[in-house]
């Protein structure tokens, strides 16, 4: 998830690898915290399939740690690009 919403992000933003990777992380750091509340049911929508797929149903430390790791490897991967890149053409 956090992939997909890096890469998102970094298609309509003019931003750093840093600045959007910080972004991503904050977003799903605060849905996965809001899990910890009746979110779903205070908006009446814990039923749809659709808020259950886009929100979760629990709290979960794993997912945390999930996004952490996920945004490391591909702003990893994108200063590993630029640099291939940048010493390539010289």
């Amino acid at each position: 998830m956090v992939i997909l919403m890096f890469y998102l992000f970094k298609s309509f933003l003019k931003a750093n690898d840093i600045t959007l990777g910080i972004i991503t992380l904050l977003i799903a750091y605060a849905i996965e915290f809001l899990q910890l509340t009746n979110m779903l049911c205070y908006f009446g929508v814990e039923q749809s399939k659709w808020a259950n797929l886009i929100f979760g149903n629990y709290f979960s430390i794993q997912d945390l740690l999930a996004y952490t790791l996920g945004i490391l490897t591909v702003t990893s991967l994108e200063f590993k690009k630029r640099f291939q890149l940048k010493y390539s053409k010289k």
